[in-house]
């Protein structure tokens, strides 16, 4: 069952029931860009093969910021 394709209301259709759930990477610099830490990370989720991947925090204002 969790090898099968998923039919999203959307349209789209994931190629397995498998998500990898948002979290706080903790690998911004000073700048809370991302950087080469966050693409390394993502890759390596990529390959395990989840169907879904939902990103982490995105901060868009450092007065706003969910950690320090």
């Amino acid at each position: 069952m969790l090898n099968t394709p998923l039919s999203l209301p959307c349209g789209a259709t994931l190629c397995n029931r498998l998500a990898k759930s948002a979290l706080t990477e903790r690998l911004s610099r000073a700048d809370y860009l991302p950087n080469e830490l966050h693409r390394h990370l993502y890759q390596s989720w990529a390959r395990q093969g989840a169907g879904l991947m939902l990103t982490g925090n995105i901060m868009i204002d450092k007065r706003y910021l969910g950690r320090q």
